[in-house]
C-alpha cells in the first residue's frame, strides 16, 4: 500500500507539474501572438525603387505611416528571418509618411548579397504600446506564371514575362520523361515585367547542345515575393554570405 500511495502521490506531482507547464505555455502565447499580429495603427509600407545596386552608389527608400506619434525600428531581413540590418525612425509623427534610407549594408558594414529582403516595423508610440508591421504576413501568390517562356538562339537568353515580383526557378532539359539538364535560376528572386536570363544553350557539364535536341523543353516555376520586397541585385550568393555571417 506504501508503493500504491508513493506512486499516487508521484502522478499528482507529475500532473501539477504538467498543469503549470500548460499554464506557463497559455501565457506565453497571449504575450507573444498579439504583438506579432498586424498592428491597424501601423499602414501603407514602401519601398522606392523596390530593386538597386547598392555596387553603383544606390540606396533605396522604405516608409510607412502611423496613426499615433512614437518611434519606430525598420528592420530588414533576408529569406530565412536572418536579420542584416536595423534603422532607426525617430519622431514618427501621425499622418505623415516616416522615412529611413538603406545603403544595402548590413549591420556590421558589410554590403549583403544579391537577394530579395523584406521590412518589419517595430514601432511604439507615445504612450508606451508596442505595435508591428510585417510584410512577411502580407498576402502573396502561391504560383506566378512565366509567360512567353522560350530561349532565343539569336542572343543566348531565356526570356519570359513575370505578372508580379517572384522566385523563379528555371530548368532546361528533355520533355516526356526525359531528364533536367542544367538549372538555370534557383529561386532567384525577379521583379515583375520582361527579363532575358543568359544562357549558352549547353548542359551543366558544358558538353550537350541541349537547344538543339529535338525534345528540348524549359521548366520554370515562380512563387510570389512578400510584398513589399526589396531586390538587391549584384553580389555575391546569399548562401555564402549566411556561412560567414553570425546566427
Amino acid at each position: 500500500l506504501a508503493g500504491v500511495a508513493a506512486r499516487a502521490r508521484g502522478v499528482a506531482v507529475s500532473v501539477r507539474h504538467l498543469a503549470r507547464d500548460v499554464l506557463g505555455a497559455a501565457l506565453l502565447l497571449a504575450v507573444v501572438v498579439p504583438a506579432a499580429a498586424q498592428s491597424p495603427v501601423l499602414h501603407d509600407i514602401q519601398v522606392v525603387p523596390p530593386s538597386f545596386d547598392p555596387s553603383a552608389g544606390e540606396s533605396v527608400a522604405i516608409s510607412f505611416r502611423s496613426e499615433r506619434p512614437g518611434q519606430a525600428i525598420v528592420r530588414l531581413f533576408g529569406p530565412d528571418w536572418h536579420q542584416v540590418r536595423e534603422l532607426e525612425a525617430d519622431d514618427v509623427e501621425p499622418g505623415r509618411p516616416a522615412t529611413v534610407r538603406w545603403n544595402g549594408l548590413d549591420d556590421e558594414g558589410n554590403p549583403v548579397p544579391a537577394e530579395a529582403y523584406f521590412p518589419y516595423v517595430d514601432f511604439v508610440d507615445g504612450q508606451g504600446e508596442a505595435h508591428v508591421l510585417d510584410a512577411s504576413l502580407s498576402p502573396r501568390s502561391r504560383s506566378v506564371r512565366l509567360d512567353d517562356l522560350r530561349f532565343d538562339a539569336e542572343t543566348r537568353e531565356v526570356r519570359y514575362t513575370l505578372a508580379e515580383p517572384a522566385r523563379v526557378t528555371l530548368h532546361a532539359g528533355i520533355e516526356d520523361g526525359g531528364p533536367l539538364m542544367v538549372t538555370l535560376l534557383a529561386d532567384a528572386p525577379r521583379l515583375g515585367g520582361r527579363h532575358g536570363e543568359p544562357w549558352d544553350g549547353r548542359d551543366a557539364a558544358g558538353v550537350v547542345d541541349v537547344a538543339s535536341q529535338p525534345r528540348f523543353r524549359l521548366f520554370a516555376d515562380g512563387v510570389g515575393l512578400w510584398r513589399p520586397s526589396i531586390v538587391v541585385r549584384g553580389g555575391g550568393s546569399y548562401s555564402s554570405y549566411r556561412s560567414s555571417s553570425p546566427v
